[in-house]
């Protein structure tokens, strides 16, 4: 299970694409995935969520509040899209003409000002309180505010609301494509000699951000507990049910996702018959990166760690006398190195990093050739430079 305090705080590899660090999550509600028509899910989904994401749509119970309106283009940017298709796709869910249903109301306070929003309410709904206000959205009264026709009143695990990391929505994440060189090939670290993707196996779309489609499967993924549990086992046509998708969207959402770094995803095994056919997958194991790789502040605070001990270590081969020692250490300071640079943003824990040390030191016999009469003991570099770590 990830470290709450960093499963929903900004992963440090989306940092250097220039997207806001942050720890902070919006409440979105689960119930919107109650949809029926799974032709405009995906387009209700993006416009309820990303409405509440920049906060143009005030809370149920809420009062509107003309100084933290959201322009159409914020919005859009959030999404990964331009203004245009924002506005279409406001369009079919606001006024009495939306060619699906009459979900939101829409009304302009002024010339230059942005568009206000509020979700419609029958006329005697009681207003919302702290303690029902995840709850009015929920399968059950959506399907009776708007029609058992859009609404599945009795659709499981929809109910309430829950915390989505803010970062989901920034409008600076990238949109990774998949290198010719990877095709095939299903494996997180990913290291070859391409000329094009230089050994990463994706390059990045100079024109487009992240879309909307990548976006709305994490927050399905996040409302279903991912950042919570660490992982989650699902197939991508039920998350494609869910985020209404189709199965090839939803494997494309998370080969972006992977490919950042974001997610992990570890293919269910294909079942066949004896003549080799397939008759079934089983659900496949999304792992929940954030906050379990070793970061660039992991490393630099392991490199000050390391740098501090090093020095300690070099004054006491001085004062014990330990031959080679400054051959040694020299050849374990190169081996952190470059053990550094290959673990970064890997899923190894620090501990782990310290065990292989331990083991390297002691592979290539890097230990001093002097008994410390104290202990009565030959002594080992690794006892004064890395922690012992039982895992």
């Amino acid at each position: 299970m990830p470290n709450s305090s960093l499963a929903y705080a900004t992963p440090t590899q989306l940092l250097e694409y220039g997207v806001a660090a942050n720890a902070g999550t919006v409440m979105l509600e689960r119930g919107w995935i109650s949809c029926k028509d799974q032709e405009t899910k995906n387009y209700l989904l993006r416009v309820k969520w990303g409405l509440d994401a920049s906060k143009a749509l005030p809370r149920p119970g809420d009062q509107p509040k003309w100084n933290n309106a959201a322009s159409q283009l914020l919005i859009g940017m959030m999404l990964g899209q331009d203004r245009s298709t924002t506005n279409r796709n406001l369009r079919m869910f606001c006024g009495e003409d939306a060619k699906v249903a009459y979900l939101f109301h829409k009304w302009r306070p002024g010339i230059g000002c942005v568009n206000r929003y509020s979700v419609r309410e029958k006329p005697g709904t009681a207003p919302a309180n702290k303690k029902t206000v995840f709850k009015m959205h929920d399968p059950e009264r959506l399907a009776e505010l708007y029609g058992h026709e859009h609404f599945d009143a009795e659709m499981e695990g929809a109910s309430g609301a829950g915390p989505v990391a803010l970062w989901t929505y920034d409008e600076n994440i990238p949109r990774p494509l998949r290198c010719v060189c990877r095709k095939g090939q299903m494996k997180l670290n990913f290291s070859s000699r391409c000329m094009k993707c230089g050994g990463k196996g994706f390059t990045l779309d100079p024109r487009r951000k992240m879309g909307p489609n990548p976006r709305t499967v994490l927050s399905v993924l996040q409302l279903k507990g991912i950042a919570k549990f660490g992982v989650l086992e699902i197939t991508s046509a039920k998350l494609g049910e869910l985020a209404g998708l189709c199965e090839n969207t939803v494997a494309d959402a998370l080969d972006q996702c992977e490919d950042l770094k974001i997610l992990q995803i570890v293919p269910g095994r294909v079942l066949r018959d004896r003549a080799g056919a397939v008759v079934g997958r089983l659900p496949q194991r999304i792992i929940w990166l954030p906050g379990l790789l070793m970061d660039h502040a992991i490393l630099e605070r392991e490199r000050a760690r390391f740098a501090m001990h090093l020095a300690e270590t070099r004054e006491r081969a001085l004062l014990n006398g330990w031959a080679c020692a400054g051959v040694h250490l020299a050849r374990i300071a190169a081996l952190h190195q470059e053990q550094l640079s290959r673990w970064l943003l890997s899923r190894h824990s620090l501990g782990a990093f310290w065990n292989a040390m331990r083991k390297l030191i002691h592979v290539e016999k890097l230990t001093p050739d002097a008994l410390n009469q104290r202990t009565k003991r030959w002594e080992s570099y690794a006892d004064y430079l890395f922690p012992l770590h039982l895992e």
